[in-house]
C-alpha cells in the first residue's frame, strides 16, 4: 500500500519532459478523439450499415493494440522521443484521407494506419511520464497526464459528433492533422531516453503479467463503457445540438475525475477505491439507460456524470497500480499492457454496445449491459482489493493490488 509523502510544492508542469509529454499527448489525442464519435456517424452517412459504424472504430483500435504488443521492444531499442515523433506523424498525416475514403474498406485502411500512430503515441507517452516523475509523486504526474488526454477527449468527441451531424466533417478532418503540430514540443523530451530494462530486479513475464491482471480488467470495464458512451450517444441522439451537451459534459467530468484522484491516492492508497468506482460507473450507466428509454436528456446527462466520473478516474487509478506492481526495468511491460487493454475496452465498447443499440434493445439495453458490466468487474476484484488486509491478519503483509 502507498503511504502519505511529504510532497513538494512546486508545480510538475515545471518539468520539461513531464510538459512536452503532455502537450504532444494533448496533440494526438485530439485527433483520436475528434473522430472517435465523428466516423460511426460518417460512415453511416455513406452508406456504411449502422450494426458496423463502430467497426471503423474497432479496426483503428486493434492495429493501435497490435502495435502498444511489440512496442516493448521498440522502447528498450529506439529512444522514447523518436517514437513519439513517428506516433504524431502516423496519426495525423492521413487523417484528411477520410474525406475521399467513404466506403468501410478506405475507412477501414486509414483507421489501421492511424491506430499504429496512436499506438506508438500512448505506450510511449505514458512511459515518459513515470520516468520524469518524481519519487512520491507518480499518481500526481499520471493525473497531469491523464488531465492532458482528458481535455481534448472532452472537447474532440463534442465538437467532432456535433460537426459531423451539421455536415462539417471537413473541419473534424482538419483538427484530426494536429499531431503535426505537436512535433514543435518533441525537442523538450530527451533524446537518448531510451525506455528502462535490462539491469535491476526482473519478475518471469508470467508473474509480471499476473500482477497486472487486476487493474487492466478494470481499465477494460471503465473504458468499455466510455466507448458505449461516446458512440452510442451521437448514433441515438438524433439532434446535434443534444449529442454535443450529453458529451460534452461527459467529458468534462472524465477530465476533472482523471485529474484529481492522482493527488488523492498518492496521500490516502488504492485499497477499494477502484471497487467503489465501478459502482458509481454502474449507477452512471444505469440512469443512462433511464434517459434513453424515456427519451430525457436530463437523465442522460446525471447518467454521463456518473459513467464520467468511473471512466476518468479509473483510468488514472489504473495506470498508477499498473507501474507499481512491476519492476521499474518492466515498466514498458506495465505501459504496453495497459494502454492494450484501454483501447481493447474502447474498441469492444465502440463495436459492442453500437451493435446492441442498433437492435431492438436499443441504446437503453446497451447502457445496461454497460451496468452489468461494471458491477460484474467491481465484485470480481473485491478479493483482491482487500488482500492486503486479510494477509496483515495472518501474518506478514504483501504488496497492494
Amino acid at each position: 500500500m502507498r503511504h502519505t509523502v511529504t510532497m513538494s510544492p512546486d508545480s510538475l508542469w515545471g518539468l520539461p519532459q513531464i510538459r512536452a509529454v503532455c502537450l504532444m499527448a494533448f496533440a494526438g489525442i485530439s485527433s483520436f478523439a475528434v473522430m472517435l464519435a465523428a466516423l460511426p456517424v460518417w460512415g453511416v452517412g455513406h452508406a456504411v450499415p449502422a450494426h458496423l459504424a463502430g467497426t471503423i472504430t474497432t479496426v483503428m483500435l486493434a492495429a493501435t493494440v497490435l502495435t502498444q504488443v511489440v512496442s516493448p521492444a521498440l522502447m528498450r531499442r529506439f529512444s522514447l522521443r523518436g517514437l513519439l515523433v513517428w506516433g504524431l506523424v502516423l496519426l495525423g498525416l492521413p487523417a484528411p484521407l477520410y474525406l475521399w475514403a467513404t466506403a468501410l474498406p478506405g475507412l477501414y485502411a486509414v483507421s489501421a494506419v492511424r491506430g499504429v500512430g496512436f499506438g506508438l503515441l500512448t505506450v510511449t507517452a505514458a512511459l515518459a511520464i513515470q520516468v520524469a516523475a518524481p519519487p512520491g509523486r507518480q499518481g500526481e504526474a499520471i493525473g497531469l497526464f491523464g488531465l492532458a488526454g482528458a481535455i481534448p477527449t472532452m472537447i474532440g468527441a463534442a465538437i467532432g459528433a456535433g460537426l459531423t451531424l451539421s455536415g462539417n466533417f471537413g473541419w473534424v478532418c482538419v483538427i484530426a492533422a494536429t499531431p503535426l503540430l505537436g512535433l514543435a514540443a518533441a525537442r523538450g523530451v530527451t533524446a537518448d531516453g531510451t525506455a528502462p530494462g535490462g539491469a535491476g530486479e526482473s519478475l518471469p513475464m508470467r508473474i509480471a503479467l499476473r500482477r497486472l491482471v487486476v487493474p487492466v480488467v478494470l481499465l477494460f470495464a471503465a473504458t468499455a463503457a466510455g466507448g458505449a458512451v461516446i458512440t452510442v450517444v451521437p448514433l441515438e441522439l438524433t439532434g446535434s445540438a443534444r449529442a454535443a451537451l450529453v458529451l460534452l459534459v461527459f467529458g468534462a467530468v472524465t477530465a476533472y475525475a482523471r485529474w484529481r484522484i492522482g493527488r488523492f491516492t498518492d496521500r490516502r492508497g488504492h485499497r477499494l477505491v477502484p471497487q467503489t468506482l465501478t459502482v458509481i460507473g454502474a449507477a452512471g450507466m444505469a440512469v443512462a439507460g433511464w434517459g434513453f428509454a424515456a427519451a430525457s436528456v436530463p437523465l442522460l446527462l446525471a447518467g454521463a456524470i456518473g459513467t464520467g466520473i468511473a471512466y476518468g478516474a479509473l483510468q488514472s487509478v489504473t495506470l498508477d497500480l499498473a507501474f507499481s506492481r512491476v519492476p521499474a526495468g518492466q515498466a514498458p511491460i506495465a505501459s504496453a499492457t495497459w494502454n492494450a487493454f484501454f483501447d481493447a475496452g474502447t474498441a469492444t465498447g465502440a463495436a459492442v454496445f453500437a451493435a446492441v443499440a442498433a437492435g431492438s434493445a436499443g441504446g437503453a439495453g446497451s447502457m445496461l449491459v454497460g451496468t452489468g458490466l461494471f458491477l460484474l468487474v467491481g465484485l470480481a476484484t473485491v478479493r483482491s482489493a482487500l488482500a492486503p488486509w486479510l494477509e496483515r491478519r495472518r501474518g506478514p503483509g504483501r504488496m497492494e493490488p
